[in-house]
């Protein structure tokens, strides 16, 4: 409401006139640079309206905002401002900056005296904001180097060489995570809305490659990379228009957990939306941190025989043989001796004469194959066989596979 005080002479008329203004936040008077998506807007004046509007392209227009008189109320004068489409600000770093309107009101009474007054209307600008859930790609050490079609988005070569199946490459659209508000962005052109943020030299907290720390840098506009300390291209990330892309070049570390273990299973993902910023038509920011998050599948390598390896061992031999190989190994029968010396009770295996394997991703190492009992729960696993009709269970005890009979019963034999 426009208070008026018309004075004795009685009321008269309050009327538009043509003086509008625009002030930025500095006080900067902006009138001739007002603009929408770029727009320049035009303020016509009509009788009791103030309309600022912008060329449609063709002979028409296309309303911004309007302030119109609405007539006499209570006290003064009324008056109606509508915004109907988004006016560019200024300052980037400010994403609630205003625009100070003022539109000069004139006032006259019965007699004709006139008088003359402002209404200011503050437009605050809108910033884009973060939307929807946290989304995590998964990528697999198995495809590195394996699957088809691979590095469709990257410039460099896998490193390691996966076994299995999967992927080494996840794409996902930036769309889903931003609402760009009133300022909008422009689909229509070809102004991509997202950039890849320049934060320095990331190093990767808690991830390494082959015990080398990785550190995220960006080579372009459109490309960032995870390099080991000692050289070697880990990953890649990729900016096409509003989709963004992970490709896993190299393997990353795990701790040990098998083939389905995933960075995720220890805490360890991390997120690749902190690289990503979404800007609106007049250059308000916002981060995608904590949007995007990157888990990677491990990698085992292979273990083959080139043959089954046999021995046998001879019942006759219980009881006696004059040095047994395994000292604390007490037989618990007596056998009876067919054919010395050649019979014995116990057999050993050369495994690495007949164990071969494939390292994965992970890369051969200079360290030997070690080789452990499986582990059996404490309470044994039953076998398919029996010794003087008692069922035979296997128990890993201190590193040994021992078979006994029974509940618990004697022992039958020591691997």
């Amino acid at each position: 409401m426009i208070e008026v005080d018309f004075g004795d002479n009685g009321p008269g008329d309050v009327y538009i006139n043509s003086d509008f203004q625009a002030f930025d936040h500095l006080n900067n008077n902006v009138t001739a640079d007002l603009k929408s998506q770029d727009r320049e807007v035009t303020v016509v004046v009509e009788p009791d309206l103030y309309r600022g509007q912008v060329s449609d392209g063709d002979d028409g227009f296309i309303d911004i905002f309007t302030l119109e008189l609405t007539g006499p109320v209570e006290g003064g004068w009324g008056y109606l401002y509508t915004q109907y489409d988004q006016l560019d600000h200024y300052d980037p770093d400010n994403t609630n900056e205003p625009i100070n309107f003022t539109f000069e009101i004139t006032v006259s009474d019965s007699d004709g005296d006139l008088d003359t007054g402002t209404v200011t209307v503050t437009v605050n600008d809108d910033a884009p904001t973060a939307t929807g859930d946290i989304k995590t790609l998964t990528v697999h050490e198995d495809a590195l180097d394996s699957e088809s079609g691979s590095d469709a988005s990257g410039t460099e070569p896998d490193l390691s060489i996966g076994i299995g199946s999967g992927t080494d490459e996840q794409s996902i659209s930036l769309l889903q995570f931003v609402d760009f508000g009133a300022d909008e962005w422009p689909e229509e052109t070809e102004d991509n809305p997202f950039t890849l943020t320049d934060l320095g030299e990331t190093t990767l907290d808690g991830i390494t490659s082959l015990g080398k720390t990785i550190t995220v840098k960006k080579i372009d506009d459109n490309h960032l990379q995870g390099e080991s300390e000692d050289g070697r291209i880990v990953f890649e990330i990729t900016l096409d228009g509003s989709n963004l892309t992970f490709d896993l070049d190299d393997q990353i570390d795990h701790t040990g957990l098998g083939d389905d273990e995933l960075l995720s299973t220890t805490g360890n993902t991390f997120d690749i939306g902190r690289f990503v910023e979404a800007t609106d038509y007049d250059g308000d920011s916002i981060s995608l941190t904590s949007k995007i998050d990157i888990d990677v599948e491990n990698d085992l390598p292979t273990i083959s025989t080139s043959s089954v390896a046999t021995q046998y061992v001879q019942e006759d031999a219980l009881g006696n043989e004059g040095a047994d190989p395994a000292a604390d190994d007490t037989d618990s029968s007596t056998g009876n001796l067919e054919d010395p010396p050649g019979d014995t009770d116990t057999a050993s295996f050369d495994l690495s004469g007949s164990v071969s394997t494939l390292p994965g991703a992970d890369n051969p190492t200079d360290t030997p194959l070690s080789y452990n009992i499986a582990t059996i729960a404490d309470t044994g696993v039953k076998s398919s066989y029996t010794s003087n009709g008692q069922e035979i269970w296997y128990f890993n005890e201190s590193g040994d596979l021992v078979a006994r009979a029974g509940d618990g019963g004697n022992a039958t034999g020591t691997v």
